[in-house]
């Protein structure tokens, strides 16, 4: 096997591969994967009693052909760093390292609690019934709180739930130097003429004397704040002719009265980096990098927590970024923090006023921030901004390149017409479009959604048109998804081909590449930096149920493009139009199980609608994430709670069974009434039991929705009153409620999936005087 590795020029060395494109790599993995075939061959056949050996060759087929070539680096450093090994510890390390999913990047499903990861075993005698983390739910966070307030006491316990545990740090890799070295080749610099940092501040340096050997005898934050912000303000003054472009401007900002824009409450960070497309405009979408300061060096984990806070309505306003870099000042303590998709990592601190050539290092990496490309910060590259016109402030135009191949259950091609990042250049942007076989490019048009947190998917939507063709639209879909789920894509895509009706409709996907480099959080955007093991902040109490709690997760970045644009069913203006989608939904479920996937996270924002402009009005389901075939047998899936949990049906809620399609229907009937309780928004009440549910705790929730299954009088005194008027609508709600409540309702032979759909879509039917049909 060392034989087989080396003479493919592989070596056990930190930058293997860095610099190779795809094709090389998988011809250097080849020869290996074909020994490993037959040395693991004929163990199948003599002794693999538990399938494990089997089951760890098919996940490295699929790790090799969705070019994940990173998760061969324990195996290649297994026979290269190590003595020889025995068939029998080559045999053990394999299933071990190879059966999914693996013990570290176990995923809870993010719309299951819509933000974090949880990552822990349950314990239980018997393996068999251990759930994997990856199949257990997460609530309360940010992303899947719905019609919830923005005010702090409300928000920042989801927050702390969401980030608990996955903060690491003193990471001792992640240092100010190496960030600097790593981030300012020429390539990346906005600078229109290339320079070191170093040189940037020559002109500054009888300042940086002047402030070096300035007395701070008082270490709070204002007084921090006026010690660093001349300097600061000198240097980005001093920078802004250097740059090339208007839109490039950056400066820095002393924010600590100065409350931030486009975000729901007040939140001031103390200082931040930002663009400074207008003078006195402090927006969320300009905030680049956001600075957090303390009195002392023993408020650096209180810094840290606070530092989330802003970094959050970062990610939510800023759809397009990959990760933040924020810093934290503890006195003159300072911290550099890395935010993503997966949790936190932060450096080892140090103190900027200890030497001069620590002050100078804090000098230099503001100096980086206010000079390199977005992609340093954090922005995802394959979008290109367009200039819109002179007059404008933000970039009006935003276009979509991929570099990946699509998988090949497509024959979808995509290719970059124009490699040339906006920073660089003064002209008008080359366009960088999709381009499928057909010649078809495609233009973002608009924001469509955004999940709002830190952790988990990140989901983001948004509408695009055929650039010859701006009547032919799109949806493209981005989120991070854990590297061992089944793809969304691939499911979308069977789904499709069996001409499902009333499920959003299958044009491509990938996992998205740059540089030839698949996306994902731990070896792209970490870049390999080793955190396990670091200390961890601790941002909350950890939660009752043990099942909860976070570990971190390996996500990768996917892209999914839909032939069909619609809106959230929440936008329907009428009962009956909102009872007709409801049916053409349920019909869309039935489909799908009918194919042979169960969906498992119906919601408000994945029932949707087309738009009142469509020829044809029509209701379709999204979003596959979570959705697994009918026919797996993986405990640790059939025993999952996934769902965004102010839907979850109440059995699931309390643990009362596996999750099966009854679970679902149960979750149309509480978007049901979730619709009718919160809209239209200026009718809704501002107190009434349902609006406690997003804090509510699993077992109290699943009671309480039980109850109202029982008897819905009282969910229905919460309606609107454009819900409340309508007795056919309050009739189908206590019918549907009955239907659901049954204590029958999974008895399959009483009934069966098509009795059971057909009752409660003729329910449906009924309501808007359309006459009963039979569901075949």
């Amino acid at each position: 096997m060392r034989k087989t590795i080396t003479s493919q020029g592989i070596t056990p060395a930190e930058e293997l591969w860095i610099g190779r494109d795809t094709s090389e790599i998988e011809k250097q993995l080849e020869p290996l994967l074909n020994f490993l075939g037959s040395f693991l061959g004929m163990k199948l056949f003599t002794s693999d009693p538990d399938g494990r050996l089997e089951k760890a060759m098919s996940r490295m087929v699929r790790l090799y052909k969705s070019s994940n070539f990173d998760a061969f680096r324990p195996l290649i450093e297994f026979f290269l760093k190590n003595p020889a090994k025995s068939d029998q510890e080559t045999y053990d390390f394999i299933k071990q390292e190879f059966n999914s999913p693996p013990s570290h990047r176990s995923f809870t499903p993010s719309s299951v609690r819509t933000g974090t990861t949880a990552d822990r075993v349950h314990s239980s005698s018997n393996p068999s019934h251990q759930l994997s983390s990856s199949n257990l739910v997460r609530t309360d966070t940010t992303a899947g709180r719905v019609d919830s307030s923005s005010k702090l006491p409300d928000f920042l316990p989801a927050l702390h739930r969401e980030l608990n545990e996955l903060m690491y740090m003193d990471v001792t890799d992640l240092t100010v130097d190496r960030f600097i070295r790593l981030h300012h080749p020429e390539s990346a610099s906005l600078l229109k003429e290339y320079r070191e940092l170093t040189s940037l501040l020559q002109p500054c340096e009888n300042l940086i004397n002047q402030k070096y050997e300035e007395q701070l005898k008082d270490t709070s934050e204002v007084h921090v704040l006026n010690w660093i912000t001349p300097i600061l303000e000198h240097i980005s003054t001093m920078l802004q002719p250097l740059v090339s472009a208007l839109p490039n401007s950056r400066t820095w900002r002393s924010l600590c009265d100065k409350p931030i824009q486009g975000v729901d409450g007040k939140r001031k960070p103390d200082g931040a980096i930002m663009s400074q497309y207008i003078k006195d405009e402090y927006h969320i979408e300009d905030l680049l990098v956001p600075v957090e300061l303390k009195k002392n060096q023993s408020d650096v984990q209180e810094a840290a927590r606070c530092l989330a806070k802003y970094v959050h309505p970062v990610f939510a306003a800023q759809p397009t970024r990959s990760y933040v870099i924020g810093l934290t000042l503890c006195g003159t303590s300072m911290q550099l923090w890395q935010f993503d998709r997966s949790g936190a990592i932060g450096s080892e601190s140090f103190d900027i006023k200890a030497t001069k050539e620590n002050f100078i290092k804090f000098l230099t990496l503001m100096t980086l921030f206010l000079t390199t490309n977005k992609q340093v910060l954090g922005f995802d590259p394959t979008f290109v901004e367009g200039a819109g016109p002179a007059c404008t402030p933000r970039p009006q135009e935003k276009k979509i390149s991929t570099e990946s191949v699509p998988q090949q259950l497509t024959n979808i091609s995509t290719e970059s017409v124009s490699q040339q990042p906006i920073e660089n250049s003064t002209e008008s942007v080359p366009q960088q479009l999709i381009n499928t076989n057909t010649g078809q490019q495609l233009v973002i048009d608009h924001l469509v959604f955004r999940a709002a947190a830190i952790c988990g998917r990140g989901t983001s939507c948004w509408e695009a048109h055929l650039r010859e063709d701006k009547d032919q639209k799109f949806l493209i879909k981005d989120s991070w998804q854990p590297e061992d789920r089944i793809v969304e894509g691939e499911m979308l895509c069977d789904v499709t081909r069996q001409n499902v009706p009333n499920v959003a409709r299958y044009h491509h996907h990938e996992d998205v590449h740059v540089a030839g480099r698949r996306v994902d959080t731990e070896f792209y955007v970490r870049d390999r930096i080793e955190f396990r093991g670091k200390r961890k902040i601790n941002i909350g109490n950890p939660p009752a149920d043990p099942e909860l709690l976070n570990c971190f997760t390996n996500l990768v970045h996917r892209r999914l493009i839909l032939k069909d644009v619609g809106q959230s069913i929440s936008k329907v203006e009428d009962v009956s139009g909102l009872l007709a989608a409801l049916e053409g939904c349920i019909k869309g479920h039935y489909g799908l199980f009918q194919a042979g996937y169960l969906h498992r996270d119906i919601s408000i924002n994945n029932l949707m609608i087309n738009k009142p402009t469509d020829p044809i009005p029509k209701a379709f389901l999204i979003d596959l994430d979570v959705a697994i075939p009918r026919s797996n047998e993986d405990p640790q899936e059939l025993h999952a709670r996934t769902g965004t949990k102010v839907f979850m049906s109440s059995g699931l809620l309390l643990k009362k069974h596996r999750h099966s399609f009854v679970d679902d229907l149960e979750s149309f009937f509480w978007v049901l009434i979730w619709i009718c309780i919160h809209y239209p928004a200026e009718e809704r009440k501002k107190t009434g039991m349902v609006r406690g549910w997003n804090q509510a705790g699993m077992k109290a929730l699943g009671n309480m929705k039980g109850n109202s299954l029982s008897d819905p009088t009282q969910l229905v005194e919460e309606f609107t009153t454009s819900h409340k008027q309508s007795d056919p609508l309050i009739k189908c709600v206590y019918e549907f409620a009955e239907i659901m409540s049954d204590p029958e309702v999974r008895n399959d032979t009483l009934n069966p999936p098509r009795t059971l759909y057909g009752n409660i879509i003729n329910v449906l039917r009924v309501a808007q005087g359309k006459p009963t049909e039979t569901i075949t």
